[in-house]
């Protein structure tokens, strides 16, 4: 009986990966008659195709990756290289938290930002955004105010969302994404708690750079 058991959770496990592969690839295998001793093979070559799929086609997976810190620092340049990511450039994050976001609005942001060629739209979550943007070597900081607030504005105007925005200083290496997510992350929690029924836009200058943040 445990062994049936067993062979169950397995089969369960390999029709659960076999769905993932078909979302992430469009790729459709089915699964029969297999013996126990197969499965568990089955199931980690499974697992093995998801994952080198992810990185060497997704680019969100990899800089969701960057942003929560599960990317290693010695991987990061060899996988934005294959990823065709200039893992050096200078670039802004921008986090976008909302009540709810969907294809209207995504659509919404990359016509915004659709004329600023290497700039990611990287869904985190169903009510949060990040943007990825590099940054070119004559824009200065009011510029990114400037965009912020475009962003915010758009996204309330055109799709009826009101947001929070948060913006990091400028990051000079991919590697400096995930403190910078971190930071801008607090940034946006301590405006919920402390801001959330006024309109207005702030910014603060910081020993070490600037961060500017804007509500709407």
């Amino acid at each position: 009986t445990n062994r049936k058991t067993e062979t169950t959770a397995q089969m369960n496990e390999l029709n659960k990966a076999l769905l993932e592969l078909k979302k992430i690839t469009g790729i459709s295998l089915e699964v029969s008659g297999a013996a126990p001793e197969q499965i568990e093979p089955a199931l980690t070559q499974i697992h093995c195709l998801c994952t080198a799929y992810k990185e060497k086609y997704n680019r969100t997976d990899f800089l969701q990756g960057l942003m929560t810190g599960n990317i290693p620092h010695y991987e990061i340049s060899d996988r934005a290289s294959r990823l065709h990511i200039d893992p050096e450039e200078k670039r802004i994050l921008f986090l976008i938290e909302g009540k709810h976001f969907d294809e209207t609005s995504g659509a919404i942001l990359k016509n915004l930002l659709s004329c600023r060629s290497k700039t990611y739209i990287v869904p985190l979550t169903e009510t949060l955004l990040a943007v990825i943007r590099p940054l070119c070597q004559n824009e200065t900081f009011e510029d990114m105010r400037h965009i912020a607030e475009t962003i915010v504005d758009t996204l309330n105007t055109e799709a009826l969302i009101r947001v929070r925005l948060s913006y990091s200083s400028v990051m000079n290496t991919l590697a400096d994404i995930q403190k910078a997510f971190q930071s801008i992350w607090k940034r946006i929690l301590a405006g919920i708690i402390g801001i959330c029924a006024m309109e207005l836009v702030y910014a603060v200058a910081q020993i070490y750079g600037y961060t500017g943040a804007i509500y709407r």
